[in-house]
């Protein structure tokens, strides 16, 4: 068995956790659909007044996820607009950026913790420096925010979903 690498601590979770915050999603929709709520009020929705809403966080976790291959393994970057406002939309960009992870080759990832610089906000980063310090925490922090603000709005999920379990 191949050494671990990167890959296997960021790209394989991520995967998963993504998959998780799809049925999520799908969930927080079904909700609003048997209780006759406006899919608007649960996209809109924040935790706090200068918070970004629901949309924002499933962007900027997809994002995440996808600047982490292309600043550590050196893939190329494909740009996407993050434009989506429906649930729909949001289930498409989850899946997107899913099929982008899936393309990007574990041996891409080989030795990059320590021999591969990544400048990022000024400062000079390895790959596992960028992976511990920024790109993981950055990941979870929003994708769990979807998590939160779907049950504020009163939707019956748990740790199990989160956990994919369900």
């Amino acid at each position: 068995m191949a050494p671990l690498n990167l890959y296997d601590t960021t790209i394989v979770p991520i995967i998963s956790t993504l998959r998780n915050l799809s049925g999520i999603l799908k969930k927080g929709e079904a909700f609003a659909d048997a209780k006759g709520i406006p899919h608007s009020e649960l996209i809109e929705a924040r935790i706090a007044p200068d918070m970004a809403p629901l949309p924002f966080q499933v962007q900027t976790a997809s994002n995440t996820a996808k600047f982490l291959a292309v600043r550590v393994a050196g893939v190329e970057n494909v740009p996407w607009e993050d434009n989506e406002k429906t649930f729909e939309e949001l289930q498409a960009r989850i899946t997107k950026t899913i099929e982008f992870l899936e393309a990007v080759k574990r041996e891409d990832f080989d030795g990059k913790e320590a021999n591969h610089e990544i400048t990022f906000h000024g400062m000079k980063l390895t790959g596992l420096e960028y992976v511990n310090g920024f790109a993981l925490s950055n990941f979870y922090f929003h994708a769990v925010t979807v998590y939160d603000l779907l049950r504020m709005k009163g939707v019956d999920i748990g740790k199990k979903d989160w956990l994919g379990r369900n």
